[in-house]
């Protein structure tokens, strides 16, 4: 598989307080650079489904031949680093392309990422790239792309809508597959041990959480000998899987011995909560060790599994700005494109983190 390598720079502070920020955060002036894959188009062509479903490919009259393009971005948030990062690939990405980027911050809402929608539909965009905050919700700003003739590309989520017609495409990790691969780790450090899990999921109502919680479950349902003992929503959050991480120790003292995160932030943040409760966060099993597997690929969660506290964590690239404004290019040369973009990934764990640093987000 062929990856370009991108030279950015690494946001080294996350500023919560400043959702409103394109980048979501600040940098420190001293910039650490590092190389960060992006995933092409060509990368991803023969990438399937875990469960073997099936799209066809879609193709549509240039929007705009023979001018650059204005491609709208609505994003649904930026509570976390991999916002920051997904921020960062869009606008480098479009630089490079002389692209005009219009670009919203939904702020965690639904109400307002549809308003946002309208706003950036207004300044006569080509293309609308949207990150759904919820898989329901989205119909008024779909409604009105369809009105202005804007084709729209779901990036990293999905939305309630008929493909093909109401959105051309979408492109994201196949997170069914991220918890199976998650659950699948669990069972390789366990061995034939009991596994008593707890979960804390994404936002309640998107499309990444519930195909998380599937896949994790589909395993553990098969598996015979794993238990989830209970879930908590973080919402893809720090502060909020921290208090989630802090509640369930609470009311399940004793009764677990891994936690699934689907976020990165959310390994991080039951790794500090269980140290405060006295557990040990870790891979000695034995030794009542408390294992971790999250998603993302954070470089603070490379740090944590270097560190023997944190388990794994499997990837979900932050990176989409090259493969979707390579399908954006396809589309506009007339090309067909697949109607469902799987972005593929790999576990990361104490054998490949070092190896495979360059790649964290």
């Amino acid at each position: 598989m062929k990856k370009r390598f991108l030279l950015v720079a690494c946001v080294l502070i996350l500023v919560l307080s400043a959702p409103a920020l394109f980048a979501g955060g600040q940098q420190d002036s001293e910039e650490d650079e590092y190389l960060r894959v992006e995933y092409t188009l060509d990368d991803v062509q023969d990438v399937e489904l875990m469960n073997g479903e099936k799209y066809g490919k879609i193709s549509i009259d240039p929007v705009n031949p023979g001018r650059p393009l204005k491609v709208g971005f609505s994003q649904m948030e930026v509570n976390n680093t991999w916002r920051i990062v997904n921020n960062e690939s869009f606008q480098h990405a479009a630089k490079v392309r002389g692209i005009e980027l219009v670009y919203r911050d939904a702020q965690s809402s639904i109400e307002k990422q549809n308003r946002d929608v309208i706003d950036i539909l207004n300044e006569g965009v080509d293309y609308l790239v949207l990150s759904p905050y919820e898989y329901e919700g989205l119909g008024p700003a779909l409604a009105e792309a369809a009105k202005k003739g804007v084709p729209v590309i779901l990036s990293d989520r999905e939305a309630a809508g008929v493909r093909g017609e109401d959105y051309v495409c979408s492109v994201l990790g196949d997170f069914v597959q991220v918890g199976h691969d998650a659950a699948k780790w669990l069972r390789s450090e366990f061995g034939n041990q009991t596994i008593n899990a707890v979960e804390i999921t994404g936002t309640a109502g998107s499309s990444v959480a519930r195909d998380l919680s599937e896949g994790f479950r589909m395993f553990a349902e098969n598996d015979g000998n794993f238990n989830i003992v209970t879930s908590a929503d973080g919402n893809f959050g720090r502060a909020e899987s921290l208090a989630a991480m802090e509640n369930i120790i609470q009311a399940y003292d004793g009764q677990f011995n891994c936690v699934f995160g689907h976020v990165d932030d959310a390994a991080i943040a039951a790794a500090q909560a269980l140290k405060a409760a006295g557990y040990t966060p870790g891979t000695d099993i034995k030794n009542g060790e408390i294992v971790t597997v999250s998603m993302c690929g954070y470089k603070e969660a490379f740090d944590g599994i270097i560190a023997g506290e944190l388990g794994a964590s499997v990837e979900c690239t932050a990176a989409l700005g090259t493969l979707v404004f390579d399908i954006i290019e396809a589309l506009e040369a007339g090309k067909e494109v697949p109607m469902r973009v799987v972005v593929p990934g790999k576990v990361y764990d104490a054998s490949n983190v070092t190896k495979l640093y360059h790649e964290a987000l």
